[in-house]
């Protein structure tokens, strides 16, 4: 009996882990949790942005002024455009009658 004990034993110590076998699965361990904790707040994050599409900016910290005004005050110049249109066979002819028309 006391031979199976032994060898109970034995097998016992021969299955235990080392101390760095179990170093690299505790931080194995950690890092699957930090990479879940992460993917959990970018889903967040994605869904939060997916309430913001297809609406207005709205602008902070802007100051808008509109308005109309009329002013009656007697001109210091006045300047006026004149034009003529003329239809003609040819550029002399249209010219010609430009010049008539404008010395009227």
């Amino acid at each position: 009996m006391e031979n199976i004990n032994d060898e109970a034993k034995g097998n016992f110590a021969f299955h235990r882990k080392s101390p760095l076998k179990m170093l690299i699965g505790a931080l194995f361990g950690i890092l699957i949790i930090i990479v879940a904790v992460f993917m959990v707040f970018a889903a967040m994050n994605e869904y939060k942005k997916g309430g913001y599409i297809g609406q207005d900016i709205v602008a902070k910290n802007t100051i808008t002024i509109s308005g109309e005004g009329k002013i009656f005050a007697t001109p210091d110049i006045g300047v006026i455009d004149l034009g003529v249109v003329s239809d003609a066979k040819t550029v002399a002819g249209a010219q010609k009658d430009n010049v008539e028309k404008m010395n009227k």
